[in-house]
């Protein structure tokens, strides 16, 4: 795998470019080669601003503004100079080409069911996608209702236990828990943390189907970035 930083001197990215990078790599079990390119001496063609990430030659965030702002500068999400880990995570695993996904969480009844449905609406149809739970709870209603909201079929989804699938050639797991603690996956897998607000949670009842909304949207928008196929409308 080749990774390669295109940057301008005083880029204030840089650093923490390669740090998160490096980590990210090392975390994954990823061998590979990490360059940075000065592209005041080496000119690209295709170069968004300092710093634009290529990995095995595609960008890891092909949605952003194709030129840089006035400074040339490339601002990430949240108005960062460099990527948000994930958006790095996603761009290896898309390169590396998982035919079998797993995502868990401890009762497999929103956040990697909402995963589970994404994925299998934006997979090619050569990559299988599962979800599975430590102690399973049952499917909440809203985690479905958000999901036919932006046409996903919830044909199939429902609370099950990692012993009641077959993860025979699982070759990536996606946890996604935040405030408890995720099930373990003790295969080979590569392994990724998502951690996110179970939105279940919210005490609001007012407020309890936005906060459904708001993790289906950034699971879209993660996941979309390891397939690249569709969008929200």
């Amino acid at each position: 795998m080749r990774i390669e930083i295109l940057y301008s001197p005083g880029c204030l990215g840089l650093e923490e470019t390669k740090s998160l990078i490096k980590e990210t790599m090392l975390s994954l079990g990823i061998n590979g080669e990490l360059l940075c390119i000065n592209t005041d001496i080496d000119k690209r063609s295709y170069y968004k601003g300092s710093p634009t990430i290529l990995v095995d030659g595609e960008d890891i965030d092909p949605l952003s503004p194709e030129k840089p702002n006035k400074d040339g500068c490339r601002i990430y999400e949240n108005g960062n100079p460099y990527p948000p880990r994930y958006m790095i995570e996603a761009a290896i695993l898309r390169a590396l080409k998982p035919k079998k996904i797993l995502f868990m969480c401890v009762h497999n009844s929103v956040r990697s069911i909402l995963a589970e449905g994404i994925a299998r609406h934006l997979a090619p149809a050569d990559v299988e996608i599962l979800s599975a739970g430590s102690n399973p709870g049952g499917v909440k209603n809203d985690a479905l209702k958000v999901l036919s909201e932006i046409g996903i079929s919830t044909v199939g989804l429902y609370s099950k236990s990692v012993y009641d699938i077959d993860t025979k050639g699982v070759d990536c797991v996606i946890t996604l828990c935040e405030e408890e603690a995720c099930p373990l996956f003790l295969g080979s897998a590569i392994k990724l943390h998502w951690g996110l607000k179970d939105p279940s949670t919210e005490p609001d009842l007012s407020k309890r189907l936005n906060a459904f909304r708001k993790t289906r949207d950034e699971l879209y928008k993660r996941i979309s970035l390891l397939f690249r196929e569709k969008t929200i409308e």
